[in-house]
């Protein structure tokens, strides 16, 4: 009769400890999940985004959209808002940054929402403003031919407006200019946040007082302005009237965006950008970006670059059309402010 075949036998003990010995490892190890919106959850085109990060606290957690970073936080919760185009497929990334191990990320895809529409007319929103008076004697053409448009006052609409300040080492020689900046700005609007940057982007609530402005800027060399106008970007409120406001030496050495993959970022958004800049540089760059928003490059006295911000503000209209066949062009006799995108 055959010998039975005979197997070892792994010892009951053993197995326990190999069991224990793996549970412990997973939770050495972080792991990052995206909890909120669900594959099957109501989208909405402002969308609240919550991450769950299980084991160790990350250094930081960012956002991507479409593989582009639209926000980050340092601590929890981690939970962000994003405005996204709902009109076509979008992945949302979510990526954990840990000090001693390897960087975690969860992605989850959602499809375009099919909506049966025949026809759809969106109406197109400006806010042109002039340094000097109010414009009245506006025209707005596209391809040579004059459209109609309908003009009323700005102020009907509640201004949203974000200080972007630069707390880089670059910018620590240009610090009392910038707070003579940015100070009087933050009661340029009841809607008004304020934002710094170095290597990261992040939100200062409650507003700093006066005295507390210095106390922000650090020595970090690394400046990531890109990354950053493309984290505000995502935080303006509901209303279409858009104020960014950034106050930077134009230095940037460490963005994952780069102009042209922040240009379409900044036109959703609808926010007009105004760059002041305290120092004797220069981005060509990030000039253009500006004045294509419909904002500028302002530069040299801290309380005449707020003068003319806050005259601006005052002398904005609001610009309402249907068509827009590109090449838009609007005309006064003053020198206005409005979007040029190519």
């Amino acid at each position: 009769m055959p010998n039975k075949p005979t197997y070892p036998i792994f010892p009951k003990a053993l197995f326990c400890k190999a069991f224990f010995f793996f549970c412990a490892f997973a939770q050495a190890f972080g792991q990052v999940h995206l909890a909120s919106p669900g594959r099957f959850d109501a989208l909405n085109p402002k969308q609240t985004v919550e991450v769950i990060v299980d084991g160790p606290v990350p250094q930081r957690v960012e956002l991507l959209l479409n593989g582009q970073l639209v926000a980050a936080r340092k601590e929890a919760p981690w939970t962000f808002v994003i405005n996204w185009n709902l009109d076509r497929a979008n992945t949302l990334t979510a990526r954990a940054l840990f000090p001693d191990q390897p960087t975690q990320t969860s992605s989850r895809t959602y499809p375009a929402i099919q909506v049966d529409v025949v026809e759809q007319v969106v109406a197109t929103d400006w806010f042109p403003f002039a340094l000097e008076q109010v414009p009245s004697d506006l025209v707005l053409t596209s391809q040579n031919r004059t459209l109609p448009f309908k003009l009323g006052a700005a102020d009907g609409f509640p201004l949203d407006v974000i200080l972007l300040l630069d707390i880089s080492g670059s910018m620590n020689p240009s610090q009392s200019q910038a707070i003579a900046f940015i100070a009087p700005l933050t009661s340029l609007s009841q809607r008004t946040r304020c934002f710094a940057f170095d290597g990261i982007a992040y939100e200062i609530s409650p507003l700093p007082q006066p005295n507390q402005w210095q106390q922000l800027y650090s020595s970090k060399p690394r400046s990531v302005i890109y990354d950053a106008i493309a984290t505000t970007c995502n935080h303006f409120g509901d209303s279409p009237r858009r104020l960014l406001v950034l106050i930077s030496d134009g230095y940037d050495d460490g963005s994952h965006h780069d102009p042209d993959l922040l240009r379409p970022l900044l036109q959703e958004s609808g926010a007009i950008l105004i760059w002041y800049n305290p120092t004797p540089l220069s981005n060509p760059a990030l000039s253009r970006l500006a004045y294509q928003s419909g904002g500028l490059l302002l530069t040299g006295d801290a309380d005449q670059a707020v003068a003319q911000v806050q005259a601006l503000a005052a002398h904005q209209v609001h610009v309402q059309f249907g068509e827009n066949q590109g090449d838009l062009k609007l005309k006064s006799a003053q020198n206005i402010y409005y979007p040029h995108w190519p």
